[in-house]
């Protein structure tokens, strides 16, 4: 858009457009790495989980995730808790997340009495639905 000046001359005036595109560009860049960030930060490095041909199928719903570490620690939803605190922290948490799922991520190398107990502490809170988590065996090559 060209305007004339007092003193008549013809000029450009002040653009005041904002290029969207570099903005467009960082939320993608910024999206794909969430994406690739995300699982990484779910899945628990302490926890070696035990393997199976066929893991059951997880429903969608709210879980809280109950991490039984072998070296005997308990963390719920990424925090550690004593095995005084288990039941009152899962009452709590249950409160904050009607109808939610316990979802036991168990070391391979624990012992299942102490699987087991905690198990009963889940129950014990008020919670009927619970997961015990595997990893799917990987298939062998022929």
């Amino acid at each position: 858009m060209s305007f004339a000046s007092a003193n008549g001359r013809v000029g450009m005036g002040v653009r005041s457009e904002i290029s969207v595109t570099p903005l467009v560009d960082v939320c993608l860049v910024l999206l794909i790495i969430f994406m690739v960030i995300a699982p990484l930060l779910t899945a628990s490095a302490d926890v070696n989980l035990p393997i199976t041909d066929h893991p059951f199928g997880l429903d969608d719903g709210a879980r809280i995730e109950l991490e039984l570490l072998q070296d005997g620690s308990v963390r719920l939803s990424g925090r550690e808790v004593t095995a005084g605190e288990l039941v009152p922290r899962l009452r709590d948490a249950g409160r904050l997340a009607p109808g939610a799922k316990v979802r036991v991520l168990a070391d391979e190398r624990l012992p299942y009495r102490e699987v087991r107990a905690a198990m009963r502490s889940a129950r014990a809170a008020g919670f009927s639905g619970l997961e015990l988590a595997t990893e799917r065996r990987e298939p062998r090559e022929r």
